[in-house]
């Protein structure tokens, strides 16, 4: 855990001294729907952040969304978990065009809020 926390303020500290913000959206997640980013042209890095509006609601906080980044589609049980809060870098164009994510609460009932918060960097 201590190893991840160092990864991520070192990953902080290079964003807010050599990235600039360049686009920020929310994108709210439905399941049985994949999404992808729609990359803007000058982007080189991307800050992706899970946010559920009410974790309780949710079968397993510890299993929201699942993930690839290499182009191959996610399912329910397939991919890079994300829990409620976790946040994720990707660096680089190609990764960021291949990123693919989708709702992994297998007994979800509709009423869960769970959203993507985006923010897009140029170096």
């Amino acid at each position: 855990m201590i190893g991840n926390i160092k990864a991520l303020n070192d990953i902080l500290k290079t964003l807010s001294n050599s990235a600039k913000p360049i686009k920020s959206e929310t994108i709210t997640l439905a399941l049985a729907t994949v999404y992808q980013l729609t990359v803007p042209s000058q982007a080189t890095s991307v800050r992706i952040v899970i946010d559920a509006d009410d974790a309780i609601k949710c079968h397993d906080a510890t299993k929201m969304a699942r993930y690839w980044t290499s182009g191959a589609t996610p399912t329910a049980t397939t991919g890079f978990i994300m829990s409620n809060l976790d946040e994720i870098y990707i660096d680089g164009k190609e990764q960021m065009a291949a990123f693919k994510i989708i709702e992994s609460d297998l007994t979800a009932t509709g009423t869960e809020v769970i959203s993507l918060n985006i923010q897009f960097y140029q170096e």
